[in-house]
């Protein structure tokens, strides 16, 4: 071969791995999923969003929907034992030959109650309906949902018309010795009631009347939980709307009450969303070993981006009270602290201005701050403090207090339009008045999304982040007066 035809060789070559590299380092959605892994993300879904978490023992199992190229809904299904590293989701193919699948609930019939065990395997059973028809169908696993039976010994019927409606839940209720089902839509939820999984009656229907959610119910969530101050189960009914969110657009907001098998009675006070940012939507929990653990997607229909779902960081949940009423409290698993590597201390100051952090970041990470509010009532107490989390580029994120007006706030701004952001992004506030000697924020940065934990899990925003935006920059600041900040730690991520 002449030197020619090599050195022409070597060009094309070169074009090519340049080309390759081009592509592989683009930020577009279908790269997200190839990043450093912190949250799950839905197989490259768009609209992907949980189905069901459940816990058979040892492992989470969670089924999830969504979209793939527009088509109609597919199923997946993926397993945990700690709920931080997943292993490759799989297609869920249930039995069905009338239409597309809207809508299913899972749980294991650990009492054989259906009497579909066999040679003493305990079934997973799945009951689910399609868009077109009002005819529900029960399928059942005995290898935790690889491959599916489909019940045909007689029909699967709720007893009304539940098209409109969607299969949002599945437990066992001890007391009443019952299977309850949940099915949710426009503006509340219906409870039935078997003993068996097969057999159903409606028991009763809930609607909130005294603190009307605006926009149809979209999913829903019920679950127990012990209220710290009494010792006492509180039903807590979680309802997942797609539209009129304190924030923007979809929310998910709490309902505490008393149930007795047959129907939900709420107490009387004002109703408190789960999650005060505009990104969680539609989330799924699951009880194991006496911890309620909270799953759910990072989305949002007021958002026009086309980046791949991903799921929140899962979180454990709690009841408490404060001069407010119930308070569903939410942090992050313990098992998320594994994953913590590289630390950086950052020495107590007297924070008046700005603090910035001469280092480049790598996502993820997490910051812990911790300030002192013990000159609260002081007049020169700043007005807002928290941090800033910038880009190369002069992109800005903020997560603060307000101690003025008794907020919490996430603020993004992007520099320029892009096609992901062409409006501006309006500032979502979580409210809390911070009366305690210190307040915490624990900020959690991935490259698509921001969750913020503070006031000992009263308040948890959750906001998606363009997923082309790198903020590795840090500065901490507090803005119109003076604050104490008595320490702050960061933490690089790896899974």
């Amino acid at each position: 071969m002449s030197f020619k035809s090599i050195n022409m060789a070597f060009k094309i070559v070169s074009f090519l791995l340049v080309i390759f590299l081009l592509v592989s380092c683009g930020h577009t959605p279908e790269n997200e999923a190839n990043r450093q892994s912190l949250h799950f993300a839905a197989s490259g879904m768009n609209d992907g969003i949980p189905a069901a978490l459940v816990h058979d023992g040892k492992q989470f199992h969670l089924f999830f929907q969504g979209k793939i190229n527009g088509d109609d809904n597919k199923w997946a299904q993926t397993i945990s034992s700690d709920l931080i590293h997943w292993e490759k989701s799989s297609t869920l193919q249930l039995p069905d030959s009338s239409g597309v699948i809207n809508s299913a609930g899972f749980v294991i019939d650990w009492d054989n109650t259906s009497g579909l065990a066999k040679d003493g395997q305990q079934p997973l059973i799945a009951i689910y309906q399609t868009v077109s028809t009002d005819i529900q169908q029960l399928a059942y696993s005995y290898d935790f949902g690889k491959t599916w039976t489909r019940y045909t010994e007689r029909q699967i019927s709720l007893g009304t018309p539940v098209s409109d409606y969607k299969i949002s839940k599945i437990i066992w209720h001890e007391e009443s010795q019952k299977w309850i089902l949940m099915a949710t839509g426009r503006d509340h939820v219906r409870f039935y009631s078997s003993e068996n999984l097969i057999d159903w009656q409606l028991n009763s229907t809930f609607t909130e009347v005294l603190d009307y959610i605006s926009g149809e119910w979209n999913r829903a969530d019920f679950f127990p939980l012990i209220d710290t101050e009494s010792n006492k189960t509180k039903w807590v009914l979680m309802v997942s709307y797609n539209s009129g969110n304190p924030s923007c657009g979809a929310g998910t907001r709490s309902i505490i009450g008393d149930f007795n098998g047959f129907a939900f009675q709420p107490v009387r006070e004002k109703i408190k969303s789960v999650d005060y940012g505009s990104d969680n939507f539609a989330g799924v929990t699951a009880l194991a070993n006496n911890i309620c653990y909270h799953i759910g997607c990072i989305s949002n229909s007021a958002d026009t981006s086309k980046s791949v779902n991903s799921f929140t960081l899962p979180r454990e949940l709690s009841l408490s009270r404060n001069f407010n009423g119930f308070v569903v409290q939410s942090s992050p698993v313990e098992e998320i602290d594994q994953l913590r590597d590289q630390k950086k201390m950052i020495a107590g100051t007297n924070l008046k201005g700005v603090l910035t952090i001469n280092e480049k970041l790598t996502l993820p990470y997490e910051l812990n701050l911790t300030f002192n509010l013990n000159k609260l009532q002081w007049l020169n107490f700043a007005e807002k403090f928290g941090a800033e989390f910038l880009t190369d580029a002069g992109d800005r994120l903020t997560v603060a207090y307000n101690h003025t007006k008794r907020v919490f706030y996430v603020d993004r701004q992007y520099k320029g339009q892009t096609e992901q952001a062409e409006l501006p992004i309006p500032v979502d506030y979580g409210p809390y008045i911070a009366n305690q000697e210190t307040l915490d924020l624990r900020i959690i940065i991935y490259h698509s999304s921001v969750e913020l934990f503070s006031g000992n899990g009263h308040v948890v925003m959750t906001e998606k982040l363009l997923p082309n935006k790198e903020f590795n920059n840090l500065k901490l600041f507090a803005e119109g007066g003076e604050i104490t900040l008595n320490g702050a730690t960061i933490y690089n991520l790896t899974n």
